[in-house]
């Protein structure tokens, strides 16, 4: 705990720099029970050694009441110093203790008022507590209070703080003031009331007060349609938005910021200016959870989580009649010829010496030529005519039918692959890779400023060539269906794309490099000290546990799938790949050709067997005439 003791007030000293005496020995006595309650130590620190504070989460500021017209003079100076020195913590816990003179007259609830809604308008502290020293402030005790505060009247301290968001109109105004608790500094009694000095302020229930959402026209996460005076705004981030903040019971009210497309960085820092002039209190945007943001607003918790993608053609199909030649390696098919060229020679000697002494061999073993035929249609798995009489050219045609089994099932194997599934070229994998294919590259302007790669060669050889006017959707159809185009997009927007194209082109691939430029989680931003934070990040984990995020992207996708709303910037392109692989569909016409003559054949058999059957009963009836 900080505790901020300007140089005209010591706690431990009785004297300001007043003419008359202070009466702060009750402080040494509050502080001790402080002490003794949060069991912490106190840091006593001045203007000097503000510097040497990391980080604080609770503070106590003294304050004189010196000047009744403008009572919050001293509190707001000491807030200064700490703001100055860039030490301030809008969550932490401040105690004001207000030090009077014996001379003060009793002072109102006004002047109270008027330091809350100082500091609220200032440094936007939430959590203040304001403890007025019961000599000071004339509040309202109870009997037993009353009896309680005759035995040490000037040791009691009246806690007294602000409460936002109670009723309709009472929003952000520093209007409800009330006594938290009293304090009795006799060391019997503490708390009087037993109350938590900081409460949780903010309710559940908001009461239908104003929440400024400030966005802009980003499709498809945020489309905003003008019509007339009046904005019609939807999207996946504003039916998120929009759950979040009904859940509060919140009235909406939309700011509409004219975008750039172009440029991100333009886009984010315009819509963020809206928050620090105080033009409005709640940014959706689709802005990503950045360092560079945090320190001026805070982020809400991140509800989607995304990556920005380097988007590449996907390796295109290899022609397929190179392909079957290196089905065997050329060692294997000279091994082939030659096997061929001695199995014709074997059979055609061992059936003409044969021939000369015992059995004869059928002529269609004996010549060269009708050898050949016959071993180059069993290489084919084509049947012979003819089987051989003799054992030796039997023996020869057996060993060479179990050789062309093995070689013609290996080829045709390896054949029907690369039918169906043909080979393809070398995928691009890294960024090395994507600059030295020289493929043409595209993407918004801005989009390299969300990372700190931009120190990276590769990274800089494309920005400088990027095409910074090509529409996203023109970018992916380029590269899916054309395959002549690179971009560095959302991966969300892919499946966006995809939902909006025919089903018959969904299987169409977008690839992706191995690593992504960038993954980001998506958040919304509100000013510095925004009190309903807290109750916005509550609501959004409740909604990301259950799934309903996930679900609105889905139906969100789903709808992109039944209402196809192409962008008119993105033009129609015919999918040209320039291979087709072959399925059943391709062979189809074979089938039907096989089915006609299965057809045909079987009507002549029943043909021929109907004419059999009349010839064979005209034959029996002129035998027996």
């Amino acid at each position: 705990m900080l505790i901020f003791n300007p140089s005209n007030i010591s706690p431990n000293n009785h004297n300001t720099t007043s003419n008359e005496n202070v009466n702060t020995h009750v402080l040494d006595l509050m502080l001790h029970n402080i002490n003794e309650d949060i069991n912490r130590p106190l840091f006593i620190i001045q203007d000097l050694y503000l510097q040497s504070v990391i980080k604080f989460h609770s503070c106590i500021l003294f304050s004189s009441i010196l000047n009744e017209d403008d009572p919050s003079t001293d509190v707001t100076e000491q807030l200064d110093t700490i703001y100055s020195a860039k030490k301030i913590n809008t969550d932490a816990f401040y105690i004001i203790v207000m030090i009077c003179k014996e001379s003060t007259r009793q002072l109102t609830l006004e002047y109270i008022r008027q330091i809350f809604e100082d500091i609220w308008e200032k440094y936007k502290l939430l959590n203040v507590v304001a403890v007025v020293p019961n000599m000071c402030f004339k509040s309202t005790l109870s009997r037993k209070e009353n009896e309680l505060a005759q035995q040490n009247y000037k040791s009691i301290f009246n806690f007294y703080s602000w409460f936002p968001y109670t009723m309709e109109n009472n929003c952000t105004n520093v209007e409800n003031i009330q006594l938290v608790d009293t304090w009795l500094g006799n060391g019997n009694i503490s708390l009087m009331k037993k109350a938590k000095l900081f409460p949780d302020k903010i309710p559940k229930n908001l009461h239908k007060c104003i929440v400024r959402v400030v966005t802009n026209n980003f499709p498809p996460i945020i489309v905003v349609i003008k019509e007339g005076k009046e904005y019609k705004i939807s999207g996946i981030e504003i039916s998120i938005t929009k759950l979040i903040l009904e859940s509060l019971n919140v009235e909406i009210q939309y700011v509409v910021v004219p975008s750039s497309y172009r440029n991100i960085s333009k886009n984010a820092i315009d819509l963020l200016m809206k928050l620090l002039f105080k033009q409005a209190d709640f940014a959706a945007a689709s802005l990503p959870l950045h360092g560079d943001f945090v320190q001026y607003y805070w982020p809400t918790v991140s509800y989607f989580e995304t990556t920005i993608s380097w988007i590449v053609p996907c390796p295109k199909a290899k022609i397929t009649v190179g392909n079957i030649t290196r089905v065997y390696t050329p060692y294997v098919w000279l091994s082939i010829i030659i096997s061929f060229l001695i199995v014709t020679l074997i059979t055609s000697i061992i059936a003409v010496e044969t021939s000369k002494h015992s059995l004869c061999e059928l002529s269609n073993y004996v010549s060269i030529y009708n050898s050949s035929c016959s071993v180059w249609s069993l290489l084919m798995g084509v049947s012979v005519s003819k089987t051989p009489k003799t054992n030796a050219v039997r023996t020869i045609f057996i060993i060479w039918i179990w050789y062309c089994i093995f070689i013609t099932t290996v080829f045709e194997a390896f054949f029907t692959t690369y039918l169906v599934q043909p080979g393809f070229g070398q995928k691009l994998s890294t960024l090395d890779d994507l600059v030295k294919s020289n493929i043409p590259f595209g993407c918004r302007e801005g989009i390299f400023t969300l990372s700190d790669g931009l120190s990276d060669r590769n990274i800089v050889a494309l920005k400088n060539r990027a095409d910074t006017s090509i529409y996203d959707f023109k970018a992916l159809e380029r590269i899916m269906k054309r395959g002549n185009f690179s971009t560095l997009v959302p991966s969300f927007y892919i499946h966006y794309y995809k939902a909006h194209l025919p089903w018959q082109e969904r299987q169409i691939k977008a690839c992706k490099l191995d690593d992504d430029y960038f993954r980001y989680n998506l958040v919304s931003y509100v000013p510095k000290g925004y009190p309903i934070l807290q109750r916005v990040n509550e609501v959004t984990k409740r909604i990301l546990e259950g799934g309903i995020i996930e679900k609105l992207s889905h139906d969100f996708l789903n709808h992109a799938r039944h209402h196809k709303n192409v962008s008119n910037e993105a033009d129609e392109l015919d999918y040209e790949d320039g291979f087709t692989v072959f399925n059943l569909s391709h062979l189809q016409a074979a089938f039907y050709i096989l089915i006609l003559g299965y057809v045909l054949g079987t009507i002549s058999l029943l043909i021929e067997l109907n004419h059999f059957k009349i010839k064979t009963k005209f034959s029996i009836k002129i035998i027996r005439n």
